[in-house]
This record gives structure tokens, sequence and C-alpha cells, in this order.
């Protein structure tokens, strides 16, 4: 299905040890920024982190095209308040 469109990574930003987020330019139309998420913790400070490294790093006109997927290590049932 994929095997034909063009991708290019162009820039590449480590958001911790474990985890890097990528823009991705697909079919020289179309930005995406992807990245697999591993917060060890799920701690609030993790997770504010993650959103201050997005925030210094993607001008906020790209901030619609981010996809994270990944394991979050957060138990909301512990924490209401995330």
């Amino acid at each position: 299905m994929f095997n034909n469109v063009h991708y290019q990574i162009t820039k590449s930003v480590e958001v911790n040890q474990d985890s890097n987020i990528y823009r991705v330019v697909l079919g020289n139309l179309k930005i995406a920024w992807l990245s697999p998420i591993y917060l060890n913790k799920g701690s609030i400070a993790q997770i504010q982190a993650l959103f201050s490294c997005i925030g210094r790093n993607i001008p906020p006109e790209e901030w619609q095209f981010i996809l994270l997927l990944g394991d979050f290590n957060v138990d909301i049932s512990e924490n209401p308040k995330i």
C-alpha cells in the first residue's frame, strides 16, 4: 500500500533517552511529525518535559501534524489531573 510513497526525514529531535521525534515529508507535499514515545515513569514531569521539547522544536503552525504513539506509562486512575 505504501511501497510507492516517497518520504524524507528532514529533522530528528531527541525527546528523551528513549525517544526521538521525526519531521517527515510525505510525497513532497505533506508534513508529519512522528514519534514512538516511551516514558519509563509516566510522571507529570516527564509529560511536561515531552511537551516542552515539542514546543521548543516544532513550529506552532506544524503542531496539528504531530502523531505521538507509544507507552506513556500513565495510570489516570492514580492521578486524575493528567
